[in-house]
């Protein structure tokens, strides 16, 4: 054919099955990853990882002072000096630079012990589901400061416990089995029958 020219082409047609089939395809793959579905598993999920932060700040709790107090094996002057050569401080791009880190302020042990029961009060609310955002921020916040107070300590396992804390404060994490669905259930604020997220 010549150059420019449609006419001479030929175009397989699709039959009116084969358009059914693609747009049953597109409605199942909609379906799936963007169609409302039950809250059950991420209540589960918020119960579970509670749980384990929970579990995760009860086992540093007794050696808190040796972990990321000044008296401990890591001083913040230290501490500090490993977060800059070794930290997320050292990267390039967005973000870089910037650390939570109230524990490299001075502070002292009632302030430190202060901060863990905070922390432990938080996680204990998010496995229950009470104040479900806040406490997920919290909890947030409590594993980042340990992360960065004491980095040689932690492994990847902290990082993905950080980022499923991200996850946990952005979704409805309290939208089943909590308290706070508990609570608007007996105020008539909702059925009995668990909602639908999206």
């Amino acid at each position: 054919p010549a150059p420019g020219r449609l006419s001479s082409l030929s175009i397989p047609r699709t039959s009116s099955n084969e358009r059914l089939a693609m747009n049953q395809i597109r409605r199942d793959w909609n379906g799936f990853w963007f169609g409302p579905v039950s809250s059950v598993p991420l209540g589960l999920f918020r119960l579970v990882f509670g749980f384990w932060t929970l579990v995760y700040g009860l086992l540093y709790f007794p050696e808190r002072f040796l972990w990321f107090s000044e008296k401990g094996v890591l001083p913040v002057k230290q501490a500090l000096e490993y977060n800059s050569t070794f930290g997320p401080a050292t990267g390039q791009g967005l973000g870089a630079g910037y650390q939570i880190n109230l524990l490299a302020l001075p502070n002292s042990d009632h302030f430190l012990t202060f901060l863990f029961l905070v922390y432990l009060l938080a996680a204990l609310c998010l496995t229950l589901g009470f104040w479900t955002r806040t406490s997920a921020v919290l909890v947030y916040l409590g594993l980042t400061l340990l992360h960065n107070r004491n980095a040689p300590i932690h492994n990847s396992g902290d990082t993905v416990m950080i980022v499923l804390s991200i996850y946990l404060l952005l979704s409805p994490a309290g939208a089943s089995c909590s308290l706070d669905r508990l609570w608007r259930v007996l105020r008539g604020k909702e059925d009995d029958i668990a909602p639908l997220i999206v």
